[in-house]
């Protein structure tokens, strides 16, 4: 399989391209209200890239569609530091093992508030690594009040927990309702 991918910076994507990308996500993930934001903003640590939703059409998934994407974004970034909110642990399993907790947790307020996307600006930061006061299964989660079946994003959790070497692995804790992960990279 040959992927080809083209980057389109946030202010030259066109109205049909927006919609192209509102109908792959819900006919392959949630309802989405589209919104066209700019995806970095530059921070005392450096511009931070965000990505907040990231979809590949269910007949194409499991074929590294997703992890290629990813590794492709970070060899071609001009950011420091990324963010990536998602209910599915796939937009997260090929940087999961360079996750630093402490660095999330003392950096995810000023990323969280400074970001141009309305629902991850106002979001309520929640898990033991960024509210004290949250269940002791979860880690780094943010509540976005974005519901949407769980069902396949768990299954895949599972899947990665039981792959030799991963049941200890998956470093953000549970997912909840109306929450999505939140995982803040160097890069």
């Amino acid at each position: 399989m040959s992927l080809t991918f083209t980057i389109v910076k946030g202010v030259d994507v066109t109205q049909s391209q927006l919609k192209e990308c509102n109908q792959l996500f819900n006919e392959n993930y949630g309802i989405w209200g589209p919104h066209a934001t700019k995806t970095s903003l530059a921070l005392e640590k450096g511009t931070v890239g965000w990505i907040t939703q990231l979809v590949v059409r269910a007949a194409y998934r499991r074929r590294g569609i997703a992890s290629t994407l990813l590794r492709f974004i970070r060899m071609k970034n001009t950011f420091n530091v990324l963010g990536i909110a998602s209910t599915h642990p796939a937009a997260f399993s090929r940087s999961i093992k360079t996750v630093d907790i402490d660095f999330i947790r003392d950096n995810h307020r000023a990323i969280l508030k400074a970001t141009p996307v309305n629902y991850i600006s106002g979001a309520k930061p929640f898990g033991l690594a960024l509210d004290p006061t949250s269940p002791s299964n979860t880690v780094s989660l943010i509540m976005t009040d974005f519901y949407v079946d769980h069902t396949e994003p768990l299954q895949a959790l599972a899947e990665f927990r039981a792959k030799p070497g991963n049941s200890e692995a998956w470093p953000l804790g549970e997912l909840l309702q109306g929450h999505e992960f939140l995982l803040i990279v160097k890069v």
